[in-house]
């Protein structure tokens, strides 16, 4: 029996290694928040037998068989992404345009400095074969030319909502009457305005996107691939597979071609041991537990002191536990409330006693209450925040407090909301049921798709005809214009008849 089990063993491994493949991930964005969602896939791929290169700003601190990281930190340096201010937010990036433009810029200038590195430039010259790529589809494409250079394979991955840029590049059903703009904080039942300002918002972050992001991508590939380099938006039309961190139970249900793959809580694992004081001051709260953290992009200690205030004021008239996520120190502190600069939020929130989230509504922070059955209490600062926080209003399971309505009552009174009303957590419940119930974790569901479109070259039989169609023929603007005038032409050579009938009997 032993011997059998051993034998059966060795051939899976060899069944795995023989299928190995060579993939090159491309993912040096500095946001800690989008590492967290793609490293567990990268990683996935390497304890599945296959050879992995991780261009990134993140390297492991430990090795593991087949991961092998090119180190983009120092070159990097230090991202304002992972420091930012509230009055930064308030003045630069909460209005969704600003936003999109900001993100843009940002993206383009870490391109240029990933390209201008050695270690970049060595990865340009070599000859080193690769069956794949991956890179992540945010607000820059200026890698994707390495698929084109390489002759492979492109899969892509979104670590949040779909962008409309997204969408056209695999025709993905994107139709702005009831398919949100991941900026606004909408439901899939507008108003006419809101569909208006919806739909201005999608058309302009496309048309946005290729003018300035794609433009200055392509001038890139062009720089260090050569003149021939095809167009970006066509590069971007041979993409293999995009992963999404989304699912339907959090955001909307919306038709998705099949090379759209939902992943969202790729991230989420089995809790990990905490340290000893931060469990026995868990183990110990047996009233609950509040968590506060606005994730690792924003800075709660860049909050005015008064709102500091604000909220210690809050929570000092509550029973529970409030374990606070702040940078720096805070005076005056009640004692039931814990600060630390840095909260395992992941490993904490699966904690029996927590029982809310105050959060910036970040998707990560989203998914993992979700999951664990926890309800929310959104201040959406910017970008995706205000629709993640909207939608978990809507399906019953949290509240909002504007970021310009904080005040000590205003904190108090919605936290005494969620704990005395059993319906937010009943429907948190429910929500999570939903959410967990697949057919396959999402880790497990995003390696089967790559290792799918390895297996099939490409998978080029995923692709929706609707990428064979100019914009005028996928939205039936000829035919309608072929319509509109046959019906026009109709009409009027039967006036002009009918006139001269009615001529010839008058006579």
């Amino acid at each position: 029996m032993i011997l059998s089990l051993v034998l059966l063993k060795l051939l899976f491994c060899l069944a795995v290694s023989s299928d190995a493949a060579n993939i090159l991930a491309i993912v040096p964005f500095k946001g800690r928040s989008h590492f967290i969602v793609i490293q567990p896939l990268l990683e996935g791929l390497a304890e599945r037998g296959h050879n992995v290169t991780v261009v990134s700003t993140y390297p492991r601190e430990d090795s593991i068989q087949n991961y092998h990281d090119i180190d983009l930190s120092d070159e990097m340096g230090p991202s304002e992404l992972n420091r930012l201010a509230i009055d930064d937010i308030n003045s630069k990036y909460r209005s969704p345009l600003k936003g999109m433009h900001w993100i843009w810029e940002l993206c383009e200038s870490m391109c240029h400095i990933a390209y201008n590195s050695s270690k970049v430039q060595n990865l340009i010259k070599s000859q080193q074969k690769y069956d794949l790529l991956i890179t992540e589809i945010f607000a820059s494409d200026c890698y994707i030319p390495f698929a084109h250079k390489l002759r492979v394979p492109l899969v892509s991955i979104s670590t949040f909502y779909p962008t409309p840029w997204l969408n056209p590049r695999i025709s993905n059903p994107d139709n702005p009457s009831y398919i949100t703009h991941y900026a606004l904080p909408y439901t899939d039942k507008m108003t006419f305005t809101q569909r208006l300002l919806n739909t201005l918002a999608v058309v302009y972050g496309r048309v946005g996107y290729h003018l300035l992001s794609d433009s200055a991508s392509y001038d890139m590939g062009r720089t260090y691939f050569g003149s021939d380099l095809p167009s970006i938006s066509d590069i971007s039309k041979e993409t293999s597979l995009i992963l999404v961190n989304n699912h339907h139970s959090i955001s909307q249900v919306r038709p998705l071609v099949p090379n759209l793959i939902e992943i969202g809580g790729i991230h989420l694992r089995p809790p990990r041991p905490l340290p000893k004081d931060l469990q026995n001051e868990l183990d110990k709260s047996e009233k609950g537990i509040i968590i506060f953290s606005f994730g690792s992009v924003v800075r709660a200690s860049s909050l005015p002191a008064s709102i500091v205030d604000d909220f210690i004021k809050a929570f000092a008239r509550i029973d529970l536990t409030v374990l606070w996520k702040f940078e720096g120190t805070v005076g005056n502190l009640p004692p039931n409330v814990i600060v630390r600069k840095w909260i395992p939020q992941i490993d904490v929130i699966a904690h029996p006693n927590v029982k809310l989230l105050i959060t910036h509504g970040g998707l990560a922070s989203i998914i993992e209450a979700v999951s664990h059955g926890v309800p929310i209490i959104g201040i959406p600062m910017f970008g995706d925040q205000p629709s993640n926080i909207q939608r978990i209003v809507g399906k019953g399971a949290g509240l909002k407090i504007d970021y310009s309505e904080i005040n000590a009552e205003t904190v108090y009174n919605t936290i005494q909301q969620i704990l005395l009303n059993p319906t937010y957590k009943s429907n948190a419940e429910k929500l999570s049921r939903v959410f967990n119930d697949r057919e396959m974790p999402p880790l497990e569901t995003a390696v089967y798709w790559i290792e799918y479109v390895l297996r099939h070259k490409g998978a080029h039989h995923l692709r929706s005809g609707a990428q064979n169609l100019s914009w005028i023929e996928l939205y039936c603007l000829d035919i309608l214009a072929f319509l509109i005038f046959g019906t026009t032409t109709f009409f009027i050579v039967s006036i002009k008849l009918i006139r001269i009938l009615v001529k010839f009997i008058i006579k």
